[in-house]
């Protein structure tokens, strides 16, 4: 085969030589406002899960401080006596 030819890269493609089309305004606004909207919409959902993680962390840190506060030996004030702690009635 001669290499003087061109041929298609595609079965039934036109030859290469024809540039592109040139994208219209419209899609081009269209596609650089999608573009913010699309990261506009990953930042808001990075700042909510982020949001969401922190709540989540002082939660976990505010139960198992409890759960340490409860198992305190000593009278704590404001804390409620536990139950051995309760006035007896006077009742036998």
């Amino acid at each position: 085969m001669p290499h003087e030819i061109p041929e298609p890269l595609l079965s039934g493609a036109e030859p290469a030589s024809r540039p592109p089309p040139a994208l219209t305004p419209e899609k081009r606004l269209s596609g650089a406002v999608e573009l913010r909207l699309f990261r506009y919409t990953a930042v808001l959902f990075s700042l909510v899960a982020l949001t969401a993680l922190m709540v989540d962390v002082v939660w976990s840190f505010g139960w198992m401080l409890k759960a340490f506060y409860m198992l305190a030996p000593f009278p704590i004030p404001g804390r409620h006596p536990g139950p051995g702690a309760l006035p007896r009635c006077g009742i036998s």
